[in-house]
């Protein structure tokens, strides 16, 4: 092995930056920011064009809002974005364990999230399917996979899960950043989902002690997301209109994956705890 995991006992007395309300005064500044940049993109635009701006553009004012709030973020606390990097894990298979892995917790969410819908409308969540469906294959790479999911990464796990973990330790610190997580998402069935896989990829940060294993975790979670709501479809997998189930055996086979992935990574830790002791 040549990667080692985070410790999970930390000495430190010194309070962590952010804490409680730093890490939710930073998630309302991020919604804030983006429906303004949004609402003056929308108001600019219709000035000088009759349709609506391109979903590209408004993908790049929310990737520039992100660097943003996050360069912020960074210089409000002194952090080192170094450190919130952590390992670079040259191995193949942290991320080789990681693809499966993902794949089978998507598909539990999925399976969640068409559970869910029985009791909520897929409203806004169905608008961005359709704005995806309607896009070129590289502002979807770009926008939806590539830009989230290093941004997205670094602000809530590289900085509001790694201090709110010092401060209040893993349970709490990993429940709190996700469900800023899912709320920032600002609709339901996305954020149920998203509050799901933060817990999934604040699991893998503390195990790995790595963001890129993280942010190819997210990548991996958007590109089947792209590949499957816009080039396949899987009933129930794929976002409907029309509220339907997955085949079984799919489901089966996202527990499976998943529960496999879990029992890999916790066997590495316990290998490389042992050669540490």
């Amino acid at each position: 092995m040549n990667f080692k995991f985070q410790d999970e006992n930390n000495d430190s007395s010194e309070k962590a930056y952010p804490g409680w309300w730093e890490a939710i005064k930073l998630s309302l500044l991020l919604i804030l920011f983006h429906l303004i940049s949004g609402a003056a993109l929308s108001s600019i635009w219709g000035v000088f064009a009759s349709p609506p701006a391109p979903f590209w553009l408004y993908g790049l004012i929310s990737a520039a809002v992100n660097i943003g709030i996050i360069r912020y973020a960074l210089a409000k606390g002194n952090i080192d974005l170094r450190s919130c990097l952590g390992n670079r894990l040259r191995a193949a298979e942290p991320y080789l364990i990681t693809t499966f892995m993902i794949f089978g917790f998507s598909i539990i969410s999925s399976l969640i999230v068409n559970m869910l819908r029985i009791f909520s409308e897929a409203g806004l969540y169905g608008e961005i399917v359709r704005m995806i469906r309607a896009e070129s294959p590289p502002v979807l790479l770009i926008i939806i996979v590539i830009f989230p999911a290093v941004l997205e990464e670094i602000f809530f796990r590289g900085i509001i899960f790694r201090g709110l973990k010092k401060n209040h330790g893993f349970v709490i610190g990993l429940l709190f950043s996700s469900f800023l997580f899912g709320f920032v998402h600002f609709n339901f069935l996305q954020g149920v989902s998203a509050f799901l896989m933060g817990l999934v990829l604040g699991w893998l940060y503390w195990s790995y002690n790595s963001l890129f294993v993280v942010i190819y975790a997210h990548l991996i979670n958007n590109f089947l997301a792209v590949i499957f709501n816009v080039y396949f479809y899987i009933p129930g997998y794929s976002f409907s209109e029309q509220r339907m189930a997955q085949p079984p055996g799919f489901s089966v086979l996202g527990l499976i994956l998943a529960g496999l992935g879990i029992y890999f990574v916790m066997s590495s830790k316990e290998k490389e705890n042992e050669v540490n002791s």
